[in-house]
């Protein structure tokens, strides 16, 4: 096998993952369980606001309802499903709820996958298994070998998924040749980022943020490129996927948006090739909306699907913003980028003038 490049700086030897095959392509949801844990790991990215705090979110949305998860997997035609934490087996009648919900509403072609740190006991994992959970990744780096030959038993695809910290390069390699001789089918290997928790921490240790980046760990990605070397020559059945910060955190990302976009934008709403929404807004004051809008859909003969109100604020295409701001040049009219999520916010916003 040959190490070869995917996307976004990202590698691969042998076969790609298949739960990571709808990440990249922005169709798997991310549901966010909980974000309880019994762990506390120096290294780990979950936020402040979601660390220890049991919440579910679905993508970047909190759902308190079962429907609520439902909506967004449909916003982004969802093909499959990550189930994260915190840590899925601390509510682990809820995340047996969470698959079957979702295999019954999609189909037993709705691929899902779980990540967990915890050592699960045989009678867990036939439960998973019974519910038809597809793939299961499991973070550790020189322990639990009990566990994964346990989940090797099962009909689902056993992966391991760590962050590639430097100075565990000689931990990894072990890690590597150990799960080729058990048959461990796919290693992933996330490039180690900063986060608001643990910073202070990959500080202390004297690492730096990579120049490209703005959360990647220098050096990260150097030692994933030497671990793919070694397992070239070292591993036979396994595959070995690196994942780049940038295609965790722009690629797939960016995929996903533009699903989403797609799905919920306005008559007068453009999909820019980041996933965002382009549109004019026009601001005034809160009651002089209404009547603002009456008369634009009157004197420029406007239809109500592309021009209106929303969040107070008066939305239409960006080609009818240019036309008014032409000659309404006492309104203030702007040109803005939004997030495709309910209520998103502006990722840039300029005045119309600048384009005229």
């Amino acid at each position: 096998m040959k190490t070869k490049e995917i996307f976004a700086g990202s590698l691969l030897l042998g076969k790609l993952p298949e739960g990571c095959k709808y990440c990249v392509e922005g169709s798997k949801l991310v549901l966010f369980v909980t974000g309880l844990c019994k762990k506390n790991c120096w290294y780990c990215t979950i936020s402040k606001a979601r660390w220890q705090n049991d919440i579910v979110l679905a993508n970047e949305m909190e759902a308190k309802k079962d429907s609520e998860i439902l909506k967004e997997a449909k916003l982004i035609d969802a093909r499959g499903a990550g189930i994260t934490g915190g840590e899925p087996i601390v509510v682990f009648d809820k995340t047996l709820h969470y698959i079957d919900l979702l295999k019954f509403k999609f189909g037993q072609d709705f691929h899902i996958h779980m990540y967990t740190a915890y050592p699960i006991d045989k009678g867990r994992m036939k439960k998973l298994c019974d519910h038809e959970l597809d793939e299961i990744r499991f973070h550790f780096f020189d322990e639990n070998w009990d566990v994964i030959k346990n989940a090797l038993e099962f009909n689902w695809d056993v992966g391991i998924e760590i962050p590639v910290i430097p100075e565990y390069e000689e931990r990894i390699k072990k890690l590597l040749l150990k799960a080729d001789k058990l048959g461990v089918k796919f290693i992933n290997l996330n490039e180690l980022e900063f986060s608001e928790r643990n910073e202070t921490i990959l500080l202390g240790k004297n690492y730096e943020i990579k120049g490209n980046a703005p959360t990647a760990v220098k050096g990260s990605e150097e030692i994933a490129k030497e671990l793919l070397k070694f397992s070239e020559k070292n591993l036979k059945k396994t595959s070995v996927h690196y994942c780049s910060a940038m295609t965790k955190n722009v690629f797939q990302l960016k995929n996903r948006w533009k699903r989403r976009a797609n799905n919920i934008k306005e008559d007068y709403e453009k999909v820019d090739e980041d996933g965002l929404i382009q549109k004019c807004i026009i601001e005034v004051e809160d009651k002089e909306s209404v009547s603002l809008l009456s008369h634009l859909k009157k004197k420029y003969r406007l239809s109500s699907n592309i021009i209106k109100i929303k969040n107070g604020i008066i939305e239409t295409s960006v080609k009818i913003g240019l036309d008014i701001a032409k000659k309404e040049k006492y309104l203030k009219i702007f040109f803005v980028k939004q997030i495709p999520i309910e209520n998103g916010w502006y990722i840039e916003k300029w005045p119309i003038e600048n384009l005229i």
